[in-house]
């Protein structure tokens, strides 16, 4: 049963792949696009890359992946890598960058973790922050027009990932997207609060919920207990995640 699972899950990754690697690809040509890179080695995208649409007033239908193309389109591509090698080594070294991250323990970083790789890591990180301002407990900012994008560093045990969480000025609420296990969608849909919920998109193996939260707290505990490329709630490990390397 469980190798007819993974045929079937292959099959329809396939599918996905088909409908949207042309556009992936030609999106990562656009000179409307930025790059939120955190560290310099071993990098892979954390999530689809999303488009922010000027053109739109509401922040509920601002946030695309895979809008119609076009060159003139008023927006930015925003692509988020992340390093997914050495992280406990690199996560030390964040946490003596910055000491208010609560959620990490201080630790002294040993001789070995002070590698090329490492330094280099925070050499990124350095340099990272001369465009995007540090607010504060692993969270970086960038403003758009009059969008703010967050970018959230999220932990759990030994796992770690990047987040993104949209804003608008003078609305006290976060626009963001958590995919979650199909058949685990009616599930989730009960423990959202009321307001909570924008859209559902369906990707077969997932149902990506798009959502309004009040606060990024709110965001960061539901991404660790669904979020189907993050949480370890997942039926199996999300071996259908579309990864582009840099």
């Amino acid at each position: 049963m469980f190798q007819v699972s993974i045929l079937i899950g292959f099959a329809l990754f396939n599918l996905y792949l088909c409908k949207n690697l042309r556009g992936l690809m030609v999106m990562s040509k656009y000179a409307n696009r930025i790059e939120f890179n955190f560290g310099a080695k071993d990098l892979v995208l954390a999530l689809p890359p999303f488009f922010l649409d000027f053109e739109k007033h509401d922040i509920r239908s601002m946030v695309t992946h895979f809008p119609q193309l076009s060159r003139d389109r008023k927006g930015i591509y925003i692509f988020v890598f992340i390093t997914k090698s050495l992280q406990t080594e690199k996560l030390k070294v964040l946490k003596e960058m910055h000491p208010d991250i609560e959620f990490l323990e201080k630790g002294e970083v040993k001789p070995f973790d002070v590698s090329d790789e490492v330094k280099a890591f925070k050499e990124a990180i350095e340099r990272l922050e001369k465009e995007w301002s540090y607010a504060g407990n692993g969270i970086w900012i960038k403003r758009f027009d009059s969008v703010n994008v967050h970018m959230l560093l999220i932990v759990d045990e030994d796992r770690w990932t990047i987040r993104p969480a949209i804003s608008k000025e003078g609305l006290k609420a976060y626009n963001v997207e958590i995919p979650v296990e199909s058949f685990k969608a009616k599930e989730f849909a009960k423990v959202l609060r009321e307001g909570e919920l924008e859209e559902i998109h369906d990707h077969k193996i997932t149902q990506h919920f798009h959502l309004i939260v009040e606060s990024l707290d709110r965001y960061i505990n539901l991404v660790k207990d669904w979020d189907y490329y993050f949480s370890k709630n997942a039926t199996w490990p999300p071996m259908f995640e579309f990864m582009m390397i840099k």
